[in-house]
């Protein structure tokens, strides 16, 4: 049985519920009853302490619905018996009578099933609790995975449960329904959204996504979006992507996320839906030039894989003082923990290794091998008793191996590769025989391809656009790449041996991006791949448009 939550805190982590601003909860309210008769039902799922049933009596209010009739068609379905009570209280001091409307205290899935008899509704509309998979109460969990399951869904461990509401949700859409939801950004760009974007793709008939440049949720960093969704609508496989300052100008967009000539179609696949931000003609141009036989994967040329993974940094990455205290020097390799350390070239050469480590920061990995033991050299058993004393051992990472100070899976990297990124994507040929952490990946360039050609070939408009689209930004601000998106991206190939890898990292190094862009376009893009001067334009616009989209969230 779920242990119950005792303080608010622990209660909204079990939640996971944000609730949601009015001006948001009209905005989508009016929308979604925009066609509304008396013969209409109205669903809210996850309900919390009644925003979204506030908006709908004050719609139905507007549109001639007496108070004394207002709920006889409203269903709202909320976990805490607590947020139930406070929604009434809410309803009952703005002259409503509570006695009309169907709220449910209770798990959803199980309401839905149950009590409500897998019912279709004209109207749903919603914010669903954004809990992590294992921080989703299990009983709850079960029954949602069973209904999803038996539907032909398959969340993995790493679906959160706004997700399973979204998806019940639009399956207990009537014909002509509409549904209007609150959902992370997420939706758009992560691969455990992808069965979900191709269902919704191909379920609804007109999808429009609105998102804004500033964090609606006060004190959390996760990006939201509004998601509406029309069933059977008057247009066919449609998708539109809006952003608005904040929730304060949603209002002015009535009329445009109505119009047709807005919408773009969509394609029936798993692809991420970041791409809808742009034009027809980029989303033409990127396609085009996708299918461009000259154009590899990077997987075509390199195997990208995470960096080590210590288990604990803080014991495994050492300076040299710590290495001199206590004798580590024959159980060492060079490091470089941080991208900031990569000192931003194209190549990562043994001088700025040797920089990192003058100017103190941790610069080795230390990893001992061999059990304990009377022949284990003095200055390391301590470090290790050093370790235990912390109780560095105890963590998962380092628990499950068969010795704890034992790293496995060390190797040094032909090429490191940005996992986060901020103003633009890097690969650093590394000629310094460095490792690194999991901060950065480790890229193994395959033997038949020249390593600098690959790397200069990496900075191009067109390598950039994709990786905008192929990796997931954060409100912060940031973009990462995990190695499947990273292999995935499509990069042209230099076939000249003319390229000038020492000019691209003195350039990059002056921090003059555009100036590298510019050359490798020329020769790469222009010259091999013929692409016409207004397209490299293009793709470079991309790659700035959407860059600038991610930046003003930090």
């Amino acid at each position: 049985m779920n242990k119950t939550p005792t303080s608010e805190k622990e209660k909204q982590k079990l939640r996971g519920g944000y609730y949601t601003p009015l001006k948001i909860t009209d905005f989508l309210t009016n929308w979604a009853l925009k066609k509304y008769d008396d013969s209409k039902n109205i669903l809210e799922p996850s309900m919390g302490d009644g925003n979204f049933i506030i908006s709908i009596s004050k719609a139905l209010l507007e549109k001639g619905v007496t108070k004394n009739r207002i709920g006889s068609n409203v269903y709202g379905v909320e976990l805490f018996p607590e947020e139930i009570r406070k929604a009434k209280k809410r309803l009952v001091d703005n002259g409503y009578n509570i006695k009309n409307y169907s709220l449910l205290a209770g798990d959803y899935f199980h309401i839905n099933q149950k009590r409500l008899g897998k019912k279709k509704f004209d109207i749903i509309l919603g914010n669903p609790p954004f809990i992590r998979y294992q921080n989703f109460p299990i009983k709850q969990r079960t029954t949602a995975l069973l209904y999803l399951n038996s539907l032909g869904f398959h969340p993995n461990k790493l679906t959160n449960a706004w997700l399973f509401f979204l998806l019940a949700s639009v399956i207990s859409l009537k014909d002509q329904g509409r549904i209007a939801m609150v959902v992370p950004a997420e939706l758009l760009q992560v691969k455990y959204a992808s069965e979900t974007r191709k269902f919704l793709s191909n379920y609804l008939s007109k999808i429009t996504i609105i998102s804004f440049k500033k964090l609606v949720f006060d004190n959390i960093q996760q990006e939201v979006v509004l998601f509406l969704g029309e069933k059977n609508g008057d247009y066919r496989d449609k998708i539109d992507l809006v952003e608005v300052e904040s929730e304060r100008e949603l209002g002015q967009y009535y009329n445009k996320i109505e119009s047709p000539k807005h919408f773009k179609p969509i394609n029936h696949d798993t692809d991420k839906w970041t791409q809808y931000f742009l034009s027809k003609s980029e989303i033409l141009l990127l396609k085009k030039t996708s299918k461009n036989k000259k154009i590899l994967r990077m997987r075509d040329l390199m195997n990208v894989d995470v960096g080590i993974v210590t288990g604990k940094n803080e014991f495994f990455c050492v300076d040299d003082d710590t290495v001199n205290k206590y004798n580590l020097r024959e159980f060492i390799k060079p490091l470089v923990g941080r991208t900031s350390h990569l000192n931003g070239g194209a190549i990562f050469r043994k001088s700025d290794w040797s920089k990192i480590k003058i100017d103190g920061n941790k610069s080795y990995l230390f990893s001992y091998d061999n059990p304990v033991s009377a022949k284990t050299p003095p200055g390391v058993k301590k470090y290790i008793k050093y370790g235990e004393r912390n109780n560095f051992h105890t963590g998962y990472k380092c628990r499950i191996r068969k010795i704890w100070h034992s790293i496995p899976s060390i190797w040094t990297p032909d090429a490191f590769l940005f996992r986060q990124i901020h103003d633009y994507p890097k690969l650093v040929l590394n000629s310094s025989k460095t490792l690194s952490t999991d901060t950065i990946h480790r890229v193994r360039i395959n033997k038949e391809y020249d390593r600098k050609l690959v790397i200069g070939s990496f900075f191009n408009s067109l390598t950039f656009a994709f990786s905008e689209i192929y990796g997931r930004s954060y409100g912060g601000g940031v973009l990462e790449l995990e190695p499947n998106e990273a292999e995935d991206l499509p990069t042209p190939l230099f076939s000249t041996s003319e390229v000038n890898l020492n000019l691209i990292d003195d350039l990059l190094r002056k921090k003059q991006i555009f100036d590298v862009l510019d050359y490798v376009d020329n020769i790469l893009l222009k010259k091999e791949l013929h692409l016409s001067a207004k397209e490299i334009n293009a793709l470079r616009g991309i790659w700035l448009k959407l860059s600038k989209r991610r930046h003003n969230r930090r």
